[in-house]
């Protein structure tokens, strides 16, 4: 029974490009490597803090709302 050799795995992704949390396209340049990103660069992912706080402060306003109504009749 023959064996297949050993190949390497690939170590790097083939990415063209990324969608922030906006749904904004972000080009990746070729052979780019993973940074952080800084306050004034393009972020990645749609579960970044930027929004999700606004989106909280609005829920828990919402939710005081309705709890002052059940006070008030």
């Amino acid at each position: 029974m023959a064996t297949a050799p050993d190949k390497p795995g690939r170590t790097e992704a083939s990415v063209d490009a990324l969608i922030d949390e906006n749904g904004s396209r972000i080009e990746v340049p070729p052979q780019s490597e993973l940074k952080v990103a800084g306050e004034h660069e393009a972020s990645v992912g749609a579960t970044g803090p930027t929004n999700w706080w606004l989106y909280g402060v609005i829920a828990l306003a919402i939710i005081i709302a309705i709890l002052l109504l059940m006070q008030l009749l």
